[in-house]
């Protein structure tokens, strides 16, 4: 990498240790347009993770309408979807030279940027200069070294309680709130709609009568939106669409609505949201190889994303044998599931 954009680089890493803009994220474009994002380690404050913001599958053009400029977005052609793999360095070049010097790539974080945050082997200074150096000299796609996946089955255990004392606190919660909404004292239209923190307040109420009194596009949009249910489906809106296949499930391009709820179905729809918690029976206990499957496919994920294959039932045993702790389950127990 030039002389020139080593600077660039050691001064947005310098600002990002010295804590002067306080972000824990810092941006950095190299001439060539790629991008990468470098996070402080949250264990060493003299550590760093890098990740590459890679592209979309569109790109952008900027179109002059004589009025003035506007963003367009458009479809990038399949033939154009494999430069950045082998030519990230020309990649925006391309994008150029293909349609025109107004057309520019669009890029955004990794989705599994935190994840590496978290797995990634963090970097000095002088590491992460490197590092980014390489990936530009080498012109391929930058690729952090993830730490070694590691397994604790006394682990697993812990994460499925925790998970399934949520999962019956959440139960809980709205069976109390759904019992709370039907109180005596309570106007009987209203009686059993609720958030999660109880019966919907007197403002709610005022506009959810507004309209049943004047069903009307402007009252109806007033209350399509309001969180009155703690079930599945919390909103007029929503709750209409569960009931009715006809009922629109976005607005027109000017921001109308198609069509809105007569009295009849509005009715149904509050005495839906009134109805006890579809969810009364005790949920499905979640066990610790449930949580391992879990954590399986979400690192097969990021090893995917990495360009990496996926883990082998041999290096998942090799997981566990990392923890110095593996719980009283025989590692021969465990299961592999492959991904």
């Amino acid at each position: 990498m030039d002389i020139f954009s080593r600077r660039s680089l050691l001064k947005a890493l310098a600002i990002l240790q010295s804590g002067i803009e306080d972000i824990e994220t810092k941006v950095w474009q190299h001439i060539n347009m790629r991008t990468f994002e470098i996070t402080s380690d949250a264990q060493d404050p003299d550590k760093v993770h890098v990740s590459e913001m890679v592209p979309f599958r569109r790109y952008g053009i900027t179109l002059d309408t004589g009025s003035g400029q506007k963003e367009e977005y458009r479809e990038l052609p399949a033939i154009m979807q494999g430069i950045w793999d082998v030519d990230p360095n020309g990649y925006e070049k391309a994008i150029k030279a293909r349609f025109s010097d107004a057309a520019y790539s669009i890029k955004g974080s990794s989705p599994y940027r935190d994840k590496i945050s978290l797995r990634s082997v963090p970097l000095s200074i002088e590491e992460a200069m490197d590092a980014i150096s390489e990936a530009i000299d080498q012109n391929r796609p930058y690729q952090p070294v993830i730490m070694p996946l590691a397994l604790n089955y006394a682990d697993l255990q812990t994460e499925a309680r925790q998970r399934n004392m949520q999962s019956k606190s959440l139960i809980e919660g709205r069976v109390e709130a759904h019992q709370l909404a039907m109180g005596e004292d309570i106007p009987a239209l209203f009686r059993g709609l609720r958030n999660m923190s109880g019966p919907i307040n007197k403002n709610c109420r005022n506009r959810l009568l507004s309209f049943f009194n004047s069903p009307t596009m402007e009252n109806w949009d007033d209350v399509a939106r309001l969180i009155i249910s703690s079930d599945m489906d919390i909103t007029p809106w929503s709750i209409w669409t569960s009931l009715d296949p006809s009922a629109p499930r976005s607005l027109n391009k000017d921001g109308r609505w198609p069509k809105i709820p007569d009295k009849e179905m509005f009715i149904r729809i509050l005495e839906a949201a009134a109805s006890e918690p579809k969810q009364l029976v005790e949920a499905k206990q979640v066990t610790a190889d449930d949580i391992l499957k879990e954590k399986l496919a979400v690192e097969n994920a990021l090893r995917r994303s990495l360009g990496m294959d996926s883990l082998t039932d041999a290096e998942i045993d090799e997981a566990f044998l990392r923890t110095s702790e593996g719980g009283d389950r025989e590692i021969e127990d465990c299961p592999s599931p492959g991904m």
